[in-house]
This record gives C-alpha cells, structure tokens and sequence, in this order.
C-alpha cells in the first residue's frame, strides 16, 4: 500500500478541499484479513451526513487509484472526532496530507499492526 501513499494522499487532500477538514484520515492494515486496509475517517459532521462522506470517499478512491489498490480496501469506517481512538491518534500525531506510519501499538485496546496516518489532527 505504501507505494501508492502519494496517490491515496492526493485524493485525502481532494476529498478534504471539498468536504471539510478530517480529524482523522488513515488506513489501517487489518489482522484478521492478509493485505486488506480499512480507511478510517473522522471529522465534524451531523450523524445524517456519514454516509454521505463515506460514499464520496468511495467514489473518489474508485475513479483515482489503480485496480490493485482498490482490492486491498477491505471497507471505509467513520469514526465520530470524540471517539478515544481518533483523540490518541490526534495526540500522538499532528499532520496534514503527509504520511505518518503506525506499527505495533496499542491504542485504547486495539492493536494496531500497521497504519498509515495520511492527516491526523484536533
């Protein structure tokens, strides 16, 4: 995944010139599925909007990343900014439409394996 960080980057900083600055933007490398990457989003928005986001997110992953990127998405998860795991993540890294990588940490209970943190931020 990380050699298509550049791409995946790009579509973030669209997605947030159009919909509004995230919380949170990353994929985290599942450990129950080999070579499969959730996207975790966050940021401000009312509840009636998620699916919203999530299906512009989508779309916008399907019309700008090759083939082999978009099989390894497993599924894009909403997060709302209060969730404890995106204020860890926001704590422990600030950035915005960069790459910051995750392994092996424990955050809130969750194990996280591999990540890569495209924006976090409070």
């Amino acid at each position: 995944m990380k050699e298509y960080i550049e791409k995946i980057i790009e579509v973030e900083m669209n997605m947030s010139n159009e919909l509004g600055k995230f919380n949170l933007f990353a994929l985290f490398e599942r450990d129950d599925i080999k070579d499969k990457w959730d996207v975790i989003i966050s940021m401000p928005i009312s509840v009636n909007r998620k699916n919203e986001i999530i299906k512009k997110i989508h779309t916008e992953f399907l019309k700008e990343l090759p083939k082999e990127v978009i099989i390894k998405i497993s599924r894009f998860v909403f997060f709302e900014p209060s969730n404890p795991i995106v204020q860890n993540l926001n704590m422990m890294a600030h950035i915005e439409h960069g790459s910051f990588e995750v392994r092996d940490s424990m955050i809130n209970n969750l194990m996280i394996k591999h990540a890569l943190v495209i924006t976090s931020q409070r």
